[in-house]
């Protein structure tokens, strides 16, 4: 029953972390020169990746300073990069 209750709140806390995520605008104004160098450094620079395309994930909401991405994001990044079938849940 304990588990139960666990996977259903897990299952919402997913969906609402989903929503959030796919409410990005991605709709960038550059030109074509400056979309394939910030699309070729995104590949490249995590950090950057996320700031350019995830603004509304890695921003304070009081502050609404960008929080940097821990040494640890930008390696299990690198990780899930390398390793293409491997599955993380963080819940």
């Amino acid at each position: 029953m304990v588990n139960n209750r666990l996977s259903v709140q897990a299952g919402k806390r997913w969906e609402e972390r989903k929503k959030l995520i796919l409410s990005a605008d991605f709709r960038l104004s550059d030109n074509t020169d400056a979309k394939d160098a910030r699309i070729e450094r995104a590949r490249k620079d995590y950090s950057y990746f996320v700031e350019t395309y995830f603004p509304h994930l890695c921003t304070d909401s009081d502050t609404h300073q960008v929080i940097k991405c821990a040494p640890f994001q930008i390696e299990a990044a690198r990780y899930l990069k390398l390793h293409r079938n491997a599955r993380v849940v963080h819940a």
